[in-house]
């Protein structure tokens, strides 16, 4: 009998035992067939593809193609569960002598999440910074770069993963101020790329070429580092503290504590750059998070027009916080809102723990709206749902600061007491 004229319950059970048919096997190892699962199922969902490591999905064969298909959609369903089970969780010491807590964790952008960089505050006295990498690859992290600050006045890295900087720090010493630009690819650890000298301000971001600084009055300027003489201001009519940004080569996104501004840079000729938009807030914002996030569709839609439209509220979240308790936030390039809180009550029964931490999280999504009236209106802002994932619980304050890399299903904690947590979910 044919294989088309095969009743359906028949050609289920054949696929079930792909054996005993070599014509539906050889379609199950066809590269068109796999490419066409990763578009349709992956791409076109936005779903990331762990692993991938910048290889052109057009040079991968068929075997490739379906690990890809399937890591992405396994890390997905995961990750996306109520409580993700981590495949690896590492505790590591920073190996520092003396007490020390580790006050900053960050994946390095576009190396695959192998790399991740802390910085620890020494808490005996000293006061010293400690920038250290770690190679995540092996069964146990290792360090495999430190390097000892004094006057730290600023530490960013850079989220350009082609530009040979990999980090920007400023110091401040007894002598003039300087800004390196740092790599670790070397046996010498840490080594400097370029140093600027003089530059007096504070360093808040580092992309690519260009860095972004701020006098204590809250101006902010940016400069490249083919030219770092020639500093362009960003200028905002009521000066607020500048509490994160995005950076690239056409545009600059400025969120403050009451507003957010989006700047043109097309041309950094002018030394100073007024906003092309502008958003007020009523409310202060306490802290904020920016993530570029990467789309394989570029067509003009609703959401991806050819102008700048107002900001979009798409979620709010009921996040408790206890007084003085420690908390954190960060989003991901693909969606994912991720905090430390302290909504532990409804998983903890003991009356008696009067500390701990939830690290609970969100996979946030554009909503679908045709017109201003469906909009949320950001001055009616409430909490509207809860935290759909809880990746972790403690009973105790120890969490201070959180990383994620959710396009390899990685999230790193430093704590206060210096070690480092590590999970990796495929």
């Amino acid at each position: 009998m044919p294989i088309p004229d095969l009743p359906v319950e028949v050609s289920l059970l054949v696929f079930k035992h792909l054996g005993t048919c070599r014509v539906f096997r050889e379609i199950t190892q066809m590269r068109s067939v796999w490419l066409e699962l990763l578009d349709v199922q992956v791409s076109q969902r936005k779903i990331p593809i762990p692993g991938l490591g910048g290889r052109d999905l057009a040079q991968l064969s068929a075997q490739e193609l379906e690990m890809c298909v399937a890591d992405a959609l396994q890390l997905r369903k995961n990750w996306t569960a109520a409580s993700p089970q981590p495949i690896r969780r590492q505790t590591f010491g920073n190996g520092l002598p003396g007490p020390s807590q580790v006050v900053s964790v960050q994946f390095i952008p576009g190396r695959g999440a192998r790399w991740l960089l802390s910085l620890t505050i020494a808490t005996g006295g000293s006061w010293e910074r400690t920038v250290q990498c770690w190679d995540t690859l092996p069964e146990v992290p290792f360090c495999i770069a430190r390097r000892t600050l004094s006057g730290l006045r600023g530490l960013r890295v850079n989220t350009d993963a082609s530009h040979p900087g990999v980090l920007a720090v400023a110091t401040s010493r007894q002598g003039p101020e300087s800004r390196e630009c740092n790599d670790f690819t070397s046996p010498q650890g840490f080594f400097a790329v370029q140093i600027l000298n003089d530059v007096n301000e504070v360093l808040h971001a580092f992309t690519g070429s260009k860095i972004l600084t701020k006098f204590d009055d809250q101006r902010i300027r940016l400069r490249t580092l083919q030219n770092p003489n020639v500093a362009v201001e960003l200028r905002i009519v009521e000066q607020q503290e500048c509490l994160d940004s995005l950076i690239s080569d056409e545009y600059a996104v400025i969120m403050r504590v009451q507003a957010l501004e989006i700047y043109a840079l097309a041309s950094l000729q002018a030394p100073v750059l007024e906003p092309i938009s502008t958003h007020s807030f009523q409310w202060r914002i306490d802290s904020a998070s920016i993530a570029y996030q990467p789309s394989l569709n570029s067509d003009i839609t609703q959401h991806n027009l050819p102008y700048v439209p107002r900001p979009l509220l798409v979620q709010s979240f009921a996040s408790p916080i206890r007084l003085f308790a420690r908390w954190d936030m960060v989003l991901g390039r693909y969606g994912t809102a991720l905090w430390i809180d302290s909504h532990t009550e409804d998983y903890f029964v003991d009356a008696h723990v009067v500390e701990g931490q939830r690290l609970a999280g969100a996979m946030l999504g554009l909503t679908e709206g045709n017109n201003e009236e469906e909009q949320i209106d950001l001055r009616e802002l409430a909490a509207s749902s809860h935290a759909t994932t809880v990746y972790d619980l403690r009973e105790n304050d120890r969490w201070i600061k959180i990383a994620v890399d959710d396009e390899e299903g990685k999230i790193a904690l430093g704590m206060a007491d210096g070690d480092i947590s590590l999970l990796e979910y495929i």
